[in-house]
């Protein structure tokens, strides 16, 4: 069995989970697997996942786990009702469809469908079993994972930046991500690591909990009220259920980086601590933040900026701190180089993305744009009308607004063409 604990995920899952309870109990939704590098999975892959994914029904919440949720200081913001929901939380398997469609490229289809309280859960722990089926007969010097490990942490303390562990969705496997996290903590790494994003590990190793929300939160809100007004309502939802500023972190670029400074206002920025970095430039990212809290009248220096895409290399390391010292305090989350960083194996591209929410009803469409066009993920043609919606890459004349509106429409007609065919089967 693959997942041993029910904390072996991502804290971000069990706050927004706990958000979701509270604000938005009645919504089913459906997310769909994203392979993002077209990787060729191998036959019969689908039947060990589904064996693999079937054991999870038998999890739950120990009296050691429960003891930690109420007593460890840095999650005082998870409330006892939510321990007793989450004691009761089983995994339901009939919620996942998994289809492999023949020896071609890019032939793993996955969907979670169910309620979004429920399905929420899935994400993370899904892609740690993808990842280490994948991989299992790959062989993997742990002694070598932890010593490469404690190399990067001595650098992170030489270079005084502070480092979050967030390698649990694309590890090699839990073996590695365990030796990884125990090289972390050796020699000098209790100075620079400030936590990691898997709970389990938290609990296991003693260092804090890091997680706030992913971008699933506020495209949802897309669908729910707009994309002009998804980061304002979105925030203004995740501040009604964590009003103590623990969970203080936003996540901008789920429409854009623009879109979302045009709602950023001083209640915004004063209630949260910072901003996470994870797509984009990030100097331009960073100088464009610190702008607007000089706008609105707030001192950068009072403010984090966490930045999260891809960081791979000192280099960057080294230009991003060296760019931003004494203007904003900032820190990183690293996940592939951290869980993944294995010579000769590249880590698989994955996601998993909410795709539509049943709304009145209705199954409306779940997007993502980003600063970075390749992560764009939802219907093409739901994409191109956020983007008009929000004036992200439109051009000024009239005429070619107008293409592009008439181009909108021929989509949605195929789409629905396509929909009757597939009815009609």
């Amino acid at each position: 069995m693959i997942i041993k604990s029910i904390l072996d995920l991502d804290l971000y899952k069990l706050t927004m989970a706990w958000a979701v309870i509270q604000q938005y109990p009645e919504y089913v939704v459906q997310y769909q697997f994203q392979n993002r590098s077209k990787y060729m999975f191998r036959e019969n892959f689908d039947i060990e996942l589904k064996k693999e994914i079937s054991k999870l029904s038998e999890l739950s919440l120990t009296e050691k786990e429960e003891e930690y949720l109420r007593n460890e200081p840095s999650l005082s913001f998870i409330p006892e009702l939510f321990i007793q929901w989450l004691k009761g939380f089983r995994y339901d398997p009939n919620e996942v469809s998994i289809n492999l469609i023949g020896p071609v490229k890019d032939n793993l289809k996955i969907t979670i469908k169910g309620y979004w309280f429920r399905t929420i859960m899935w994400e993370t722990t899904l892609m740690s079993i993808i990842s280490e089926l994948n991989f299992k007969d790959v062989y993997v010097d742990l002694h070598e994972v932890s010593e490469k490990a404690t190399k990067k942490a001595n650098y992170f303390n030489m270079l005084n930046i502070k480092v979050a562990e967030m390698g649990t969705r694309r590890r090699k496997s839990y073996a590695v991500q365990d030796a990884m996290i125990k090289g972390l903590l050796a020699e000098s790494g209790r100075t620079s690591i400030v936590g990691t994003s898997n709970v389990h590990f938290a609990m296991k190793y003693n260092i804090k909990p890091i997680g706030t929300m992913a971008h699933e939160f506020i495209a949802f809100h897309g669908a729910l009220v707009g994309y002009r007004m998804a980061n304002k309502i979105a925030s203004e939802s995740w501040l009604n259920v964590y009003d103590n500023g623990e969970l203080g972190i936003y996540l901008p670029d789920t429409f854009g980086l623009d879109a979302f400074l045009k709602t950023f206002d001083y209640k915004m920025a004063s209630l949260f601590k910072g901003i996470r970095h994870d797509s984009g430039d990030p100097l331009v990212f960073g100088d464009k933040i610190i702008k607007k809290y000089e706008e609105l009248g707030i001192n950068p220096t009072t403010k984090t900026l966490i930045f999260s895409d891809g960081i791979s290399s000192f280099e960057k390391l080294n230009e991003i701190s060296s760019y931003f010292n004494d203007r904003i305090n900032i820190s990183f989350g690293i996940g592939t180089w951290l869980s993944f960083d294995i010579d000769g194996i590249d880590a698989l591209k994955m996601v998993i993305k909410m795709t539509s929410v049943k709304i009145n009803d209705e199954w409306l469409p779940v997007i993502k744009l980003s600063d970075d066009i390749g992560k764009h993920s939802g219907l093409k043609t739901e994409v191109k009308r956020a983007k008009i919606t929000l004036g992200i890459n439109t051009e000024t004349s009239d005429t070619e607004k107008n293409i592009n509106k008439i181009s909108l429409l021929l989509d949605e007609i195929n789409d629905n063409i396509n929909q009757l065919k597939k009815l009609k089967k």
